[in-house]
C-alpha cells in the first residue's frame, strides 16, 4: 500500500477486518477460501488500469499513518498496559 499498490486481502485478515484494507476504497477484500473470488480481483486489477491507479493512489493515502514510529509507539503503550516497560521486563 504504501507503494500505492492496491491490495487484494480475506475478510479474515486483520488488515481487512480492521478495516485499513477497504473494499474498492483502497484495495479489494474477497471471502476468505473462496478461490473463484480471488481469481476475479486479480483478474480485475490486471484488466483494469484505472481501478489499479485508484486504488492504489487511495491506499498510499491512507497507509500513510501506519509508520514504523506509531507501531512502536502502539507496542509501548500495549507493553505499559501489562505492567512492562523499560524498568521491568522490557529492556
Amino acid at each position: 500500500m504504501n507503494q500505492s499498490i492496491p491490495v487484494i486481502a480475506s475478510d479474515a485478515v486483520g488488515a481487512a477486518a480492521g478495516g485499513l484494507v477497504r473494499h474498492e476504497r483502497n484495495g479489494l477484500v474477497v471471502p476468505a477460501g473462496d478461490a473463484a473470488a480471488l481469481a476475479r480481483a486479480l483478474r480485475r486489477l490486471h484488466d483494469q488500469p484505472d481501478l489499479r491507479r485508484r486504488l492504489g493512489a487511495a491506499a498510499r493515502i491512507d497507509v500513510e499513518p501506519y509508520t514504523a514510529q506509531a507501531w512502536a509507539a502502539g507496542v509501548s503503550r500495549a507493553l505499559a498496559t501489562v505492567g512492562a516497560s523499560r524498568a521491568g521486563l522490557v529492556p
